[in-house]
């Protein structure tokens, strides 16, 4: 199911920010808000996002963080939240 796998990539990001490997982390992370956007669960979303941009921009990940940016503002806009798209 798309719950399963969010909560895959969830736990893969774990085990790449373990391992150091936080641009993997990222892309995770990333991953598992596109397909909590999929479903339209927004808290998933934004939490897992929320910690992606956190990271990148700790790390001066900075083409990860514009696509954890740019998902955010296009997640923000579905859920018609327009103020943070």
């Amino acid at each position: 199911s798309v719950n399963q796998a969010i909560a895959q990539f969830e736990q893969t990001a774990s085990d790449w920010e373990n391992s150091g490997d936080i641009q993997k982390t990222v892309f995770c992370l990333n991953e598992a808000a596109k397909l909590s956007q999929n479903i339209s669960d927004y808290k998933t979303a934004f939490r897992v996002l929320d910690k992606a941009v956190k990271l990148s921009s700790a790390n001066n990940l900075i083409s990860e963080k514009i696509v954890s940016l740019s998902l955010y503002a296009l997640i923000s806009r579905q859920k018609g939240n327009t103020e943070n798209s």
